[in-house]
């Protein structure tokens, strides 16, 4: 699986992820991964974009302080 990043882009990162989540489920029900696999994907995900979220979310605060 290649890697997933989250860059501060034009796009909202919610979208972006929302978009690995659908070709994820689409490989999936594809048979082009396996159930284990893509549960792997995405929880591999979720972790990446939580820690660019708070990331995020921390930068905003300091920024508003």
């Amino acid at each position: 699986m290649s890697r997933i990043k989250f860059r501060p882009s034009e796009r909202d990162p919610f979208t972006d992820f929302r978009i690995n989540m659908e070709i994820i489920c689409n490989l999936e029900e594809g048979n082009k991964i396996s159930e284990e696999d893509a549960f792997e994907r995405i929880k591999k995900l979720y972790k990446k974009f939580k820690s660019f979220y708070k990331k995020e979310m921390a930068a905003t605060d300091e920024n508003k302080s």
